[in-house]
């Protein structure tokens, strides 16, 4: 509660530098960033444990930003984005696959979502009411390589789904280990009926175990939804660039 209130601090102080443009587009950005994470919470979360990833990953996201662009004239949004949460994708795989088979019964991707999130507000966090230089550049190299390597990730991910390697559920009945490994497939879900349904949970009394298609989806809208934010971005950069330089000539003369 201390660290929320420190940081709401130091996020209002940040805004009153800010222009009132740039103020509407960080203000809607975090209005539905903050109704994702209400209909996550209402639905998809199984415990307040889960909370933890927020910080985390938008801590490796704000971290990241500062890494590929510290003086912030360059705005990798979508790289950054691109990047952590394909870490919090290759983190979950682990933790079912190693860390927590014991009692993993399918890969997460509800918590995929809660780390795309939690990206998005590192993001938010690190650009915020910065306004952009006139040179950066949305679509960078980096962005391109973020997305070749999202898009290497599904011919991969595509690749093993055909050829048997990897599998949405077991057959009716079938039970798999620990792990979700049997015979060299990757089951996704060790038993069916657990994507796609209501299960019990401690935080609501029940949650829902998103499939991992629409999970992909919404992770897709969410990048559309950075994009917009980074598009915002730069063009309310650009008025406030081009405002500044008129008034720099303008006191020359």
């Amino acid at each position: 509660m201390l660290a929320a209130l420190v940081l709401c601090m130091w996020v209002w102080r940040q805004s009153r530098s800010a222009s009132s443009a740039r103020l509407r587009v960080v203000g809607l950005s975090w209005l539905v960033w903050l109704a994702c994470c209400v209909m996550v919470d209402r639905w998809l979360t199984f415990t307040v444990n889960e909370y933890a990833h927020y910080p985390q990953f938008a801590l490796l996201a704000w971290l990241w930003a500062r890494a590929l662009d510290g003086e912030r004239t360059r705005w990798p949004v979508l790289s950054v984005v691109l990047i952590t949460t394909l870490l919090g994708a290759l983190d979950e795989t682990a933790q079912y696959l190693w860390t927590t088979q014991s009692y993993s019964h399918y890969l997460d991707f509800n918590d995929w979502l809660v780390n795309g999130l939690a990206a998005w507000a590192g993001v938010m966090l690190f650009y915020g009411f910065h306004e952009p230089a006139p040179s950066a550049s949305l679509l960078s190299w980096r962005s391109r390589a973020a997305w070749v390597a999202v898009a290497l990730v599904l011919a991969l991910g595509t690749a093993l789904a055909t050829c048997g390697c990897v599998r949405l559920t077991p057959d009716p009945g079938v039970q798999i280990g620990p792990g979700g490994m049997d015979q060299k497939v990757l089951y996704l879900q060790r038993a069916e009926g657990w994507y796609g349904h209501w299960h019990p949970g401690p935080r609501h009394g029940r949650y829902w175990v998103i499939h991992p298609l629409p999970a992909l989806a919404l992770l897709g809208l969410g990048l559309l939804g950075v994009a917009a934010f980074a598009r915002s971005a730069s063009g309310s950069g650009g008025a406030g660039s081009t405002a500044q330089n008129t008034q720099r000539h303008g006191s020359r003369d």
